[in-house]
């Protein structure tokens, strides 16, 4: 069995504690959202036109910018039907709800990968085989692991949290400007729909359709078993999809670039995962503070040094034992001639 040292329990525990806050801080924010949508529908009512004209009784103390412009928000959901308005609050507020149970669960996910690969790391290191060349690091950056992993679980958490809004914004617009809901220009649901179905169109065409056509002859027709079928035909084929490939590389290019984004979004809090290459991985200050935690555990709990040690120890002990009853009986004796 692998323990977890104290270290990984306290940057954990002390993680765990800080996303909990901000989680809680998120949900607290979707439901004063809610209301502050609500009662700047009934500030408006009560306004009319005026907006900023007088004086207003607002409950949240905000400032007179912030108070005309929540008043401008109630204005224009006086606009819309009082369903369509209900519906958008609580659309607010659980899009909110659903983004911080979402950011609460990657966290919680990345830190089970997290302890999943500390002991992968540590049973490596005691068969012998390191899964990382260790003369390039060191545990004297063991000391820097809790401050960076927290830092890194907060940050992570924020970076998450703002692309997710960032992709629902643009989702909110569009469901707005959907045929029947026509609160906003219908020509915005129009333009993204027409957009959507013609990159999707031709990224199938141009992408998924020949992909598709080189898998297939690739698995039955041209290898059997490892080895190349039909040379002379492959050699053909090979040259004459070598413009096709080129335009599928540009949308390779773009797929390649996305799951670099995503990859990075989604391991950013987690220091056992190197940002950088194989190659460069001594030089992302975050791994190496995970690499000097790993080898610090294993160097001082590894089990066939602290079995040698209590060995020693043992041996020591017993020695001390027989050179104690010599000195005893060395003594006895003398006292017993003088």
């Amino acid at each position: 069995a692998v323990w977890l040292p104290q270290r990984l329990l306290m940057a954990m525990a002390l993680s765990a504690w800080v996303i909990c806050l901000l989680t809680a801080s998120l949900v607290v924010a979707g439901n004063w959202l809610q209301a502050a949508l609500a009662e700047s529908v009934g500030e408006a009512e009560a306004m009319g036109v005026q907006l900023g004209a007088r004086a207003t009784n607002w409950q949240f103390g905000l400032s007179q910018v912030w108070t005309v412009a929540a008043l401008a928000l109630g204005q224009a959901l006086l606009l819309l039907k009082p369903p369509l308005r209900l519906l958008i609050q609580k659309y607010v507020r659980s899009v909110i709800e659903l983004a911080a149970a979402a950011l609460f669960l990657s966290s919680a996910g990345a830190w089970w990968l997290t302890v999943r690969n500390y002991r992968a790391h540590m049973r490596a290191l005691r068969r012998g085989a390191p899964r990382f060349e260790r003369e390039q690091y060191s545990i004297a950056a063991v000391g820097r692991y809790i401050g960076f992993q927290v830092v890194h679980s907060v940050v992570g958490w924020l970076a998450l949290g703002l692309t997710l809004l960032a992709l629902a914004f643009p989702a909110v617009l569009i469901v707005l400007a959907a045929p029947g809901v026509d609160v906003l220009d219908v020509r915005i649901y129009n333009a993204a729909s027409d957009g959507t179905r013609a990159v999707g169109v031709r990224l199938a065409l141009a992408c998924v359709l020949p992909l598709g056509f080189q898998a297939a002859m690739d698995r039955f027709v041209f290898v059997r078993a490892g080895w190349f079928r039909h040379r002379l035909l492959h050699s053909l084929y090979d040259y004459n999809f070598i413009y096709c490939n080129a335009v599928i590389g540009i949308f390779v290019v773009g797929t390649r670039l996305l799951l670099v984004f995503v990859t990075t979004l989604l391991s950013f809090s987690r220091l056992d995962v190197p940002l950088l290459p194989p190659g460069l991985a001594a030089f992302d200050p975050g791994y190496r503070a995970f690499i000097a935690l790993v080898l610090t555990d294993h160097q001082y709990t590894n089990p066939h040094l602290v079995l040698a040690t209590d060995h020693l120890v043992q041996l020591v002990h017993a020695d001390a034992q027989v050179r104690a009853r010599a000195i005893v009986r060395r003594l006895r004796q003398l006292a017993l001639r003088s």
